[in-house]
């Protein structure tokens, strides 16, 4: 266990583990493009410059796409949620 899994109680680091998987398994239905870009730029840390390198293709576009992939990350957690009866997890912000 982490030194973080050791500071919180049994129900919230499940309830974390839950909605950590909750996330994956939408970001799994999401077009591969709009993963990669997530993924890169949250679990990665990569910065907004080094993906523009990556995609080719401008800043200013990378932002516009890291905004659609989060909308449809929202979206797509929404989904599975209401088909499931659970809650939605937030999503992440950077």
């Amino acid at each position: 266990m982490t030194s973080s899994a050791l500071d919180i109680g049994p129900e919230t680091y499940t309830a974390r583990n839950q909605e950590h998987a909750q996330l994956m398994q939408a970001l799994c239905k999401l077009p591969l493009d709009r993963q990669l870009l997530i993924e890169l730029y949250y679990r990665e840390e990569m910065k907004i410059a080094d993906l523009a390198e990556i995609f080719n293709i401008a800043e200013p576009t990378v932002h516009t796409r890291l905004f659609r992939a989060r909308k449809a990350l929202r979206e797509q957690v929404a989904k599975d949620a209401a088909s499931t009866g659970q809650s939605a997890p937030p999503t992440p912000k950077r």
